[in-house]
């Protein structure tokens, strides 16, 4: 009947509602293909890490619609390759962007031409490492980026996300100088790691997983991309350490919420509790041969 009706509006309604104002610290990986995009809600304020390609802006700018964000207080550029920029471009037109995080390195390249002018009133800074952005009760820290010699992969702004109910680490696409460079900036380990560069064999090392010891491991991929990411080893690396495998590819949207009782959930996934990592590495070699 009619209040039946009623009833499944409201509730419907509830759901856009926590959406849009999480009731406390909140971290979105936004499926836009293969690129990554990470949207840090706290405090009435939102960062957004990383945009993603320039042909998935159409579901970035759904994606910030559906929250209710019309300002990104910060929006942070981890290095200056388009999957991972591009999609700002048209975000611009539709949010205001109150100041931008990069590395410090610019390109010569059309799209990212594109984006300078289309943040050309915005100001731009390289964060020295330690700079902290606050969202409420959650901080976001920059640790590393930038320094001159690294390839841009490994140049990529590297941030540290904490909160009440947990730490994030966000990686770009370090490779192995970039995750060296990583490993003598981290003081502890971290409830849940971006896993660098989409799951390529040339990041993820041993050093750097054991030393990070995450719960959960969220890959940022497209279906059937053309690069096959994550590489398969990779995937079992995080899964003989223990980590919950996570894949905006596969799970859709995956969601953080880091108040005190800390989840995470993906679109296509029920909720789960997010625990302390444990630092206990759980290597599974009776069955499949060591690392």
């Amino acid at each position: 009947g009619g209040w039946r009706a009623g009833a499944a509006g409201a509730v419907a309604l509830a759901g856009v509602a926590l959406w849009m104002w999480p009731r406390g610290p909140r971290v979105d990986f936004l499926p836009v293909g293969q690129g990554d995009a990470v949207l840090v809600r706290g405090g009435g304020r939102a960062v957004l890490v990383d945009a993603g390609p320039e042909d998935r802006g159409f579901r970035l700018i759904g994606a910030l619609r559906r929250a209710g964000v019309g300002r990104l207080d910060l929006a942070v550029v981890t290095h200056a390759h388009p999957d991972h920029y591009a999609g700002l471009v048209a975000a611009s037109r539709v949010v205001e962007v109150g100041a931008v995080w990069f590395n410090g390195r610019d390109a010569m390249s059309p799209g990212w031409q594109r984006l300078r002018a289309a943040l050309s009133d915005v100001e731009w800074r390289r964060p020295p490492p330690g700079e902290r952005f606050a969202l409420g009760a959650m901080t976001l820290a920059a640790l590393t980026g930038g320094g001159g010699g690294l390839a841009e992969n490994d140049a990529s702004l590297t941030l540290r996300l904490d909160a009440p109910g947990g730490s994030v680490l966000l990686t770009g696409d370090i490779e192995a100088a970039g995750e060296a460079q990583l490993l003598a900036a981290l003081t502890e380990p971290v409830t849940v790691l971006k896993v660098p560069h989409h799951g390529s064999q040339t990041s993820s090392g041993a050093a750097l997983l054991d030393a990070v010891c995450p719960t959960a491991a969220v890959f940022t991929v497209g279906r059937r991309n053309r690069h096959r990411l994550p590489h398969a080893d990779i995937v079992e690396r995080y899964r003989r350490r223990g980590a919950g495998i996570w894949r905006t590819d596969v799970d859709g949207r995956v969601t953080l919420r880091l108040g005190v009782s800390p989840t995470i959930e993906a679109h296509r996934r029920a909720r789960q509790p997010l625990t302390a990592p444990s630092c206990r590495v759980r290597l599974l070699t009776s069955t499949r041969g060591g690392r």
